[in-house]
């Protein structure tokens, strides 16, 4: 709303300031239309992130025309941006890290636990296997593709005490025979290994 009216009052802002608030009204109107004569889930996580730099570019304009057309006194430009960037500066700094996403946080050490499998460089006469939280499987699998680990595919069928390996959930109900390979506090997850794949 801020942003049409501020077209109407605006000139040497009007072209980008209404291209950007047509494209945000385009996609907003498409998505409600979508999820009321479809039933379509509105856009969360990775989906939405097609807002942020189309809103970004829209308040920026938005802010330029204010500046321009309304009598804002100079001395009052620092407080707002303040007030502006200090909740994004502190969210970044909560936020910022090289090791998980929020999303997918649980999924922080799945690949350090495929390399540890893998590091162990176990031959034996048969395929190794390795059990899960189902959570883990797409992951796992990834690993076990690109980082050529001899382990047969995982599945989401959950913990088997008669596979080789077993990653999940400290939480989890743990087959108490496994021989702990690592754990990881942050998030909860453990690596077990079979005492006979131990031995080999």
């Amino acid at each position: 709303m801020a942003g049409v009216i501020t077209i109407k009052l605006a000139t040497e802002h009007r072209a980008k300031l209404f291209l950007t608030t047509s494209l945000l009204l385009i996609i907003v109107t498409g998505l409600l239309l979508e999820h009321y004569l479809y039933g379509a889930k509105y856009p969360s996580g990775r989906t939405a992130l097609i807002f942020i730099p189309i809103y970004g570019v829209f308040i920026y304009y938005l802010f330029s025309a204010w500046i321009t057309y309304l009598p804002v006194k100079k001395q009052f430009y620092v407080p707002i941006v303040i007030i502006l960037v200090v909740p994004l500066f502190f969210n970044f700094i909560l936020s910022i890290n090289t090791t998980y996403t929020k999303t997918w946080r649980y999924d922080a050490h799945t690949k350090d636990a495929m390399i540890l499998i893998k590091e162990k460089g176990i031959e034996t006469d048969h395929d190794l296997t390795v059990s899960n939280h189902w959570m883990f499987e797409p992951t796992i699998n990834y690993y076990i593709a690109t980082r050529n680990i001899p382990l047969k595919p995982a599945n989401r069928e959950g913990v088997n005490n008669n596979s080789d390996f077993i990653y999940t959930f400290t939480t989890d109900e743990i087959p108490t025979h496994f021989i702990k390979v690592h754990e990881y506090s942050d998030t909860g997850t453990v690596l077990l290994m079979k005492p006979q794949i131990a031995s080999i």
